[in-house]
């Protein structure tokens, strides 16, 4: 599930399981509860957990319990990747006003990734084009984004939009402005 704001949440499909039960003998092959909210700890995201080997509805005399640790890199639960190969996919975020001068992007770009500026309209700001920025390819949870050595553009009177083409093998995780 994913939030904006932490009060309305979405489903995404096709709802893979995230933590699936361990194999048959395994602590964890029968049932498993979160037992907390999930902990960052320096670049992954912890899920520490209880499970049992037995079902939800054969919990005693199960013997076998034990609690166990999921981890995933930071803010890779979910991740946009675009559906042909042959063709680049475009991402185009909500208009922004950005508070902050730096742009870093969470991806895994086996391909590559290009970052564009774009007013409302979508036309791309002079100087901040796919073709002036920053392409980013391999795996980095902070990959440093800028446009001939500039970062984002400030003090605009409207707000902005950040637009993504991804080529080839790529997944773009988290975009921060810092």
């Amino acid at each position: 599930m994913f939030s904006a704001d932490g009060r309305l949440w979405n489903r995404v499909p096709p709802r893979e399981i995230f933590l699936p039960r361990g194999p048959a003998g395994d602590f964890d092959s029968g049932s498993i509860f979160l037992g907390s909210d999930p902990i960052v700890v320096a670049d992954e995201i912890r899920f520490y957990y209880g499970g049992f080997d037995a079902d939800h509805e054969n919990f005693f005399p199960s013997t076998n319990l034990a609690i166990g640790v999921a981890t995933v890199p930071l803010d890779r639960l979910f991740g946009l990747v675009h559906s042909r190969a042959d063709a680049p996919g475009m991402v185009l975020t909500h208009p922004v006003v950005f508070n902050g001068s730096r742009l870093s992007v969470n991806a895994d770009a086996q391909g590559q990734i290009s970052v564009a500026v774009v007013n409302w309209e979508g036309t791309e700001l002079s100087g901040y084009g796919f073709e002036d920025g920053t392409v980013i390819r391999g795996d980095s949870l902070r990959n440093n984004v800028s446009w001939g050595g500039r970062g984002l553009p400030q003090r605009t009177v409207e707000p902005l939009r950040l637009k993504f083409r991804l080529e080839g093998k790529a997944a773009l995780y988290a975009v921060t402005v810092l």
